[in-house]
């Protein structure tokens, strides 16, 4: 029996059909996102099947949207996913030169190169592009000062919805990734930015965002009468109900008397209210819960100007226990069955804080770990683009710190790098030689692109920056304001180099996986049992 018969209910595709059909594939995943690359990238419009409208320019958030049925499309989008999950930027740049190397390559191939040419030339150009970035591009940073900070996120934010308030943003970001530095037990310092909780509300421009010291949250107390500020904050946070309680409906008890059915009426009333009076006698002024407050339990509340903070979501309360010093509580009793004291967090103060038509309760510290952005804009489409702006800024202060190494930006890594591989090329036989300098003239794919979308003239600029780096001056990049060839590292456009060197790994290699395939079977899709 022959391959072709053991597969007559699907289709069977080798060689240059195949690489025909993924190369399709990939570069319609490209093009989608090219033209969203750099500051001067386009917004995309995505609308769901229900309705919902997104507008951004964020590559992982394009891609994960589509519905794409080829294998080939489906790697390049989860390689932009893989990027922002690991290291929050560089989502769009990964696509763009995965898709070159793979263009590229399949060229190659289809001229008459052995894959395993192109596959070895690839493999050589980056080993010995990781090479050259250690030791020539890379720029180690002893101290990572809080003006190079705010440098390094403009330039992470000069493509975001938020670039036209970046030293408002830069600031409210620094200021937040700061605010959860972290020594470990080894001396090493972390930045946790899952602690920096971000908060959308609508109302106001993007220009009344704030950063707050400690932790905001979408709740609101149970009743107006509570005060809005508790100075010297003493909180207890609770996973549990303070309503009345309620017997279930399998229990079973005997009443003899109209006065024990009331007896065990009021007991399920002043169950809950005796927790608040335990609460309240340890000194407790601020109480947090996953669950409701009875109107009793209110009343005690306000009686003892506390503040009662119902409906909280479980996971606010573990990062507010954090914050203040204690942690969430579902009972009020030990192992043993007896009553304790629960251990009671602190903080500077606890505010409610009007936002717009909404309110929120703000938990300011200034010794916990913890922080706060609260974002404002006109409507959900642009706080939810903010959010990842935000989101793609935090990620690329945290590697910056934690490695302290940095490269320069504005297309001046990779056409140093592109440029130098070129070069590097020239040293091996024809084929090998060949494959080397397409790897380097797919890196300086993404200059061009810049170029492209900020609607210069590609040729002039081009060639001068081409001419900078023959001179190896490898600092020199674009100026896409002026339209010229500038010093970036002077200029303060710089970037992690974690970033750089994560993308440029991972298109390598997913590059090379496309490659490898020279045929591309698909099954027939089993047809339903008649009945």
């Amino acid at each position: 029996m022959s391959v072709q018969e053991l597969f007559v209910d699907g289709e069977r595709l080798t060689g240059s059909s195949a690489r025909s059909k993924n190369l399709s594939a990939i570069m319609s995943i490209a093009n989608t996102v090219k033209s969203s690359y750099g500051p001067n990238g386009l917004d995309k419009m995505i609308i769901s099947k229900i309705g919902d409208v997104s507008i951004t320019n964020d590559g992982a958030t394009i891609l994960s949207s589509l519905q794409s049925t080829d294998s080939a499309g489906r790697i390049l989008i989860d390689l932009a996913v893989q990027q922002d999950e690991e290291v929050g930027d560089g989502t769009t740049s990964v696509v763009l030169l995965a898709a070159a190397l793979i263009e590229y390559g399949i060229g190659l191939i289809e001229d008459g190169v052995h894959p395993t040419i192109v596959v070895s030339g690839y493999k050589t150009a980056f080993k010995h592009s990781v090479g050259f970035i250690r030791n020539t591009l890379e720029k180690k940073m002893k101290h990572v000062g809080h003006a190079d900070l705010l440098k390094i996120c403009e330039s992470t934010i000069s493509s975001k919805v938020i670039r036209c308030s970046s030293g408002l943003f830069s600031k409210l970001m620094v200021d937040s990734v700061q605010a959860v530095k972290r020594v470990e037990l080894d001396k090493s310092i972390s930045y946790p930015i899952e602690e920096i909780n971000i908060l959308k509300k609508q109302g106001k421009s993007m220009d009344e965002s704030m950063f707050i010291a400690g932790y905001a949250i979408n709740c609101v107390p149970s009743s107006n009468l509570m005060p809005t500020r508790v100075n010297r904050a003493r909180i207890v946070c609770l996973d549990m109900d303070l309503q009345q309680m309620k017997m279930g409906l399998s229990v079973k008890i005997t009443a003899e008397t109209p006065d024990d059915l009331e007896k065990i009426r009021e007991k399920e009333i002043t169950n809950s209210h005796d927790k608040i009076r335990k609460l309240l006698k340890h000194g407790v002024n601020v109480i947090f819960t996953t669950k409701g407050i009875s109107d009793g339990c209110t009343k005690l509340l306000i009686e003892a100007g506390a503040l009662g903070i119902r409906r909280c979501k479980k996971e606010d309360l573990e990062r507010i226990a954090a914050t203040t010093g204690t942690k969430v509580y579902s009972s009020f009793e030990d192992v043993t069955g007896e009553e304790f004291v629960p251990m009671i967090g602190t903080a500077d103060s606890v505010h409610i804080e009007i936002l717009g038509e909404e309110r929120c309760t703000v938990i300011s510290t200034s010794k916990g770990v913890g922080a706060s952005i609260i974002l404002r804009g006109a409507n959900e489409q642009i706080l939810d683009e903010m959010e990842r702006s935000v989101h793609d800024g935090l990620c690329t202060l945290k590697r910056t710190l934690e490695s302290k190494s940095v490269v320069v930006g504005g297309g001046a890594f990779e056409t140093a790098l592109g440029v130098y591989i070129s070069n590097f090329g020239l040293s091996f036989g024809t084929n090998e030689q060949v494959v080397i300098q397409k790897f380097g003239d797919a890196l300086l794919r993404i200059p061009k692109t810049l170029l492209v979308n900020a609607a210069l003239d590609t040729n002039e600029v081009y060639a001068k920056l081409l001419s900078e780096h023959d001179k190896c001056n490898w600092d020199m990049g674009l100026d896409l304001e002026k339209g010229t060839v500038v010093d970036n590292f002077k200029k303060g456009v710089i970037e992690p180099l974690d970033t750089k060197l994560k993308a440029l790994r991972a298109a390598t290699e997913a590059a090379i996986s496309i490659l490898r395939i020279d045929e591309v079977i698909v099954l027939a899709e089993d047809e339903p049992p008649k009945k």
